[in-house]
């Protein structure tokens, strides 16, 4: 589920899967509309058969272990360039990288859009206290009294 990342705590404020145009912007350094801060695109990979069965609706369920956790709306198909992604995010195609194994494994297309998280992600692995928004970690700092806010991104998420 690492597409939760981008709508719940440290991922905040983003609001859904990239769609085509900031995925483009960022492998080819081009800016459409402007400045897109991002070095590794989210995306969400599907197979064909997804494509061909949710292509054309308006919106639809994500679900994870059974549950409906999310409502993906105004969804948007492109071509998954896996060896593009590859080469351009991590700067290997070498099939040993974990990662590229995952991607290479993963769906031949990639969906964007709005998504809309139905309730907080919870992984019951003894670390959801410390999983905060920036609300919430705005305002542990003030009830200690912090005078600095130190800052980081794990880039490891949940299996």
């Amino acid at each position: 589920m690492d597409w939760t990342l981008c709508t719940c705590a440290h991922g905040s404020p983003l609001r859904g899967q990239h769609s085509w145009r900031p995925v483009l912007t960022n492998h080819v350094a081009l800016s459409l509309d402007g400045v897109i801060n991002m070095s590794i695109p989210i995306v969400l990979p599907v197979s064909t058969d997804d494509k061909t069965r949710l292509e054309g609706r308006g919106e639809f369920v994500l679900t994870h272990g059974g549950r409906r956790v999310a409502i993906l709306r105004d969804p948007e198909f492109y071509e998954h360039r896996k060896e593009e992604r590859c080469s351009r995010v991590w700067g290997t195609m070498c099939a040993k990288h974990p990662h590229i194994k995952m991607v290479m494994e993963s769906g031949d297309w990639l969906v964007g859009g709005d998504l809309q998280v139905l309730e907080r992600i919870r992984w019951n692995d003894g670390l959801d206290q410390y999983r905060l928004t920036p609300l919430e970690l705005k305002q542990k700092c003030k009830e200690m009294n912090a005078g600095t806010w130190p800052g980081f991104h794990a880039s490891v998420s949940p299996p």
